[in-house]
C-alpha cells in the first residue's frame, strides 16, 4: 500500500504549523519522515534543503526537529519529570550537555 504519494510540502520558518486529516491518510508516516526516525523506501525526503537519505545528512538535522510521535503523554515516563524526559530523550538523539540544555529551554520556552 502506497502511504504517501507526490506529497510536497513547505513550511514557514518560525511558525507552528499542523497537519490534519482522516486517519490513514499518511500523516504520522509522514512526520516520522521528516523529523528522520521513519525509513525511506522510496523517492526522496528533504529538509532544510538537506536530503535524509543520506545518513549523515539525516544526523546533522535531527536536533533542529522537536517530534512527538503520535500518542503525546503515553510517549513520556511518568516517573520522570518533563525535564527529565526531556533530557532524556535529548540523550537519546546524541545531543551533548550544552546542546541539551540549549534545546530544553528553547522547547519549554516555546510551549510554556
Amino acid at each position: 500500500m502506497t502511504a504517501l504519494d507526490g506529497v510536497a510540502l513547505t513550511l514557514p520558518a518560525g511558525r507552528l504549523s499542523g497537519l490534519i486529516g482522516p486517519d490513514g491518510v499518511g500523516k504520522s508516516t509522514l512526520l516520522g519522515l521528516i523529523a528522520g526516525v521513519r525509513r525511506i523506501q522510496m523517492g526522496r525526503v528533504e529538509v532544510f534543503g538537506r536530503d535524509l537519505r543520506n545518513t549523515a545528512e539525516r544526523r546533522r538535522l535531527t536536533h533542529r526537529i522537536a517530534y512527538m510521535p503520535q500518542g503525546l503523554g503515553r510517549n513520556l515516563y511518568p516517573t520522570l519529570s518533563v525535564g527529565e524526559n526531556l533530557d532524556f530523550f535529548g540523550r537519546l538523539f546524541g545531543l551533548d550537555a550544552n546542546a541539551r540544555a540549549m534545546r530544553i529551554a528553547e522547547l519549554t520556552a516555546a510551549t510554556g
